[in-house]
């Protein structure tokens, strides 16, 4: 799947599972920050991203602490998901 792809399918995702009604997902890059500014999201949503990365690319999160660098945007979350799903394949 091509990166840009790939950071939609997760943007839907998340706005989607967190019920997000008032995030316009045109509106949001894939640079902006997923949590304080950007997105505005919250540890609990961290959570439930997790949650999605399990459910629907198959991904085993271990330890929550290591993913810090990987959720900071759209596009460093699509790189982890494509960089974790290759290894899996």
């Amino acid at each position: 799947m091509e990166k840009q792809q790939l950071v939609n399918e997760i943007k839907n995702k998340i706005i989607e599972q967190l019920n997000l009604v008032d995030v316009d997902p045109a509106s949001v890059s894939a640079t902006d920050p997923l949590f304080g500014e950007g997105m505005g999201l919250d540890s609990i949503d961290g959570l439930e991203i997790v949650v999605i990365l399990e459910r629907d690319y198959n991904i085993t999160i271990t330890e929550i602490e290591s993913l810090t660098p990987h959720f900071e945007s759209l596009n460093t979350l699509a790189e982890f998901v494509a960089a974790q799903t290759a290894v899996a394949a």
